[in-house]
């Protein structure tokens, strides 16, 4: 059974369980998540879906990794202006580096999340983060990789490799 939510991710999480079943031999498996309902479903999910398939994995709470604070456009359509006299949109404004009224800015979300990729540093193995795209958007510009396109809507499964040198890659689930 799936957590509500999470059906539309049923070909990208056999993708991923794929991915660690090959890289696991002999490694320690753990899968962060922020706390959050969504994200501990997910982790539960993942965790039970692996241990189905032979692989033990851990799961680790970092709270710090929730979602970016929204303030006053938290649960607003993102296609509304950013002020009343605007042409900008919400997601324009916040594409283009804008901070929401009493929300967090992108060096705010930065600087929470920095010390939880030191707590991720120190666990060796594979680590598979649960969360939001705002949290992997910050992971990539801490970690000072290029986030060229960070859409998760179709399914692909981002892979940070060695986070002493980091790289990105995308994995597509096949259809």
């Amino acid at each position: 059974m799936c957590p509500q939510g999470f059906h539309g991710y049923q070909k990208p999480l056999a993708h991923l369980i794929e991915i660690v079943r090959g890289a696991s031999k002999a490694q320690n498996i753990y899968i962060v998540h922020t706390g959050m309902t969504r994200s501990v479903q997910g982790a539960e999910l993942l965790r039970h879906r692996l241990s189905n398939a032979g692989v033990i994995a851990r799961t680790v709470e970092l709270i710090n990794l929730q979602e970016r604070h929204y303030g006053k456009w938290e649960g607003q359509s993102w296609d509304e202006p950013a002020e009343p006299s605007s042409d900008l949109t919400r997601r324009h404004h916040i594409k283009c580096g804008g901070t929401p009224p009493l929300g967090e800015s992108e060096t705010q979300v930065d600087a929470r999340v920095q010390p939880q990729l030191e707590s991720i540093k120190s666990l060796i193995g594979i680590v598979i983060v649960i969360g939001h795209s705002s949290i992997f958007k910050s992971l990539c510009r801490v970690l000072r990789i290029n986030e060229l396109d960070l859409s998760l809507k179709d399914g692909r499964i981002a892979v940070i490799q060695d986070l002493k040198q980091p790289s990105l890659q995308w994995h597509t689930p096949s259809s």
